[in-house]
């Protein structure tokens, strides 16, 4: 369960992070549990409207953290981050403090002032939620939400600021792939991403192979001249490839609560440590990090534990703890 994309150039601002000597240097930032949409392959739970919101200084404190850790980008994602009532000052913060910023989301608060703001605010890149004309209203739960994403897109271009679409891709919307890729490059995205929910929560995604989706849409992406291919995915072999973001070390999931999760697209969250504690320097959030990825690795090769479950062999220190937790369909 993870993230390939596709573009015309070989150059664009989510490559800089591979290019840093320190890892981890990307955090992907929960700033809120909440989201107006109701995406049915939501793989967090947030489209149960769980009103959770990251108080302003726990994001003060987690980017402090950050710095001295050397991480270099900063995601903004929720949830639907932009209905954070302190979304606007979260932003300029992390700008003011000199990351590289990119923003996750369903796009549908993203007019022109607000797309002129994150242009002033420096952030590099937007993604938007994207399933196409034919699903995306269904598949998100609310009528209009395909033109508020296709307006936001229309925005951000307007602006100067890079954009993705990502597609979460499936039984149900795989044979209309050249139909949705065409919709978003009419936008002129910077990035077709797409991957694919066959871990939990989607069960209607089920019995399709990772590499024969990531296949699929590579051809539709090539028609229209996005030939450049990253892939994040473990059985997926890209241009320019990391095996899983974060067995490789390079990514940090961060929740609204302030806890490093492992990955957070795992069943349920496990927690490796907490960037809230007052006893822990950047430092020494870094040193467990790095730590925790390499005993729940033991000696396997870098697999998928969304998709895969946490695999047990000698030298991996806590996977059958892991494994016996409940489904987070059970947990809320």
């Amino acid at each position: 369960m993870c993230l390939v994309s596709f573009a015309k150039t070989s150059s664009y601002s989510a490559l800089k992070k591979l290019q840093s000597k320190t890892m981890p240097a990307w955090a992907y930032i929960v700033i809120c549990d909440d989201c107006s949409h109701k995406c049915s392959w939501c793989y967090g739970g947030f489209n149960h409207s769980l009103n959770n919101f990251m108080p302003f200084k726990d994001f003060q404190t987690i980017l402090g953290k950050l710095k001295e850790m050397g991480t270099m980008q900063v995601s903004i994602a929720g949830g639907e981050p932009s209905e954070h009532p302190d979304f606007r000052r979260f932003v300029s913060y992390a700008s003011e403090q000199g990351f590289l910023i990119h923003l996750v989301s369903h796009g549908e608060h993203i007019d022109l002032e607000m797309a002129e703001f994150l242009k002033a605010q420096h952030v590099d890149q937007v993604q938007i939620n994207w399933q196409g004309r034919r699903n995306h209203d269904g598949v998100h739960g609310v009528q209009g939400s395909y033109e508020k994403a296709a307006s936001a897109l229309s925005h951000l271009a307007q602006a100067g600021i890079e954009t993705t679409a990502t597609i979460t891709v499936g039984k149900y919307n795989l044979p209309y792939i050249d139909e949705i890729m065409q919709e978003a490059a009419a936008f002129n995205v910077t990035r077709l991403r797409v991957w694919e929910a066959t871990g939990h929560g989607t069960p209607f995604l089920k019995g399709l192979e990772a590499a024969s989706i990531f296949d699929r849409c590579r051809e539709a992406a090539a028609k229209l001249d996005y030939v450049h291919c990253l892939s994040y995915d473990p059985v997926y072999q890209g241009d320019v490839s990391v095996p899983c973001l974060q067995f490789s070390n390079l990514f940090m999931y961060i929740s609204s609560r302030g806890k490093l999760d492992f990955c957070g697209a795992v069943p349920n969250p496990q927690e490796l440590t907490d960037f809230l504690d007052p006893c822990l320097t950047g430092v020494d959030i870094r040193q467990i990090y790095l730590r925790r990825n390499k005993e729940i690795l033991g000696d396997n090769a870098i697999y998928c534990a969304s998709r895969e479950g946490f695999k047990e062999k000698e030298g991996n220190a806590h996977p059958v703890k892991w494994m016996k937790q409940p489904a987070m369909n059970q947990l809320r």
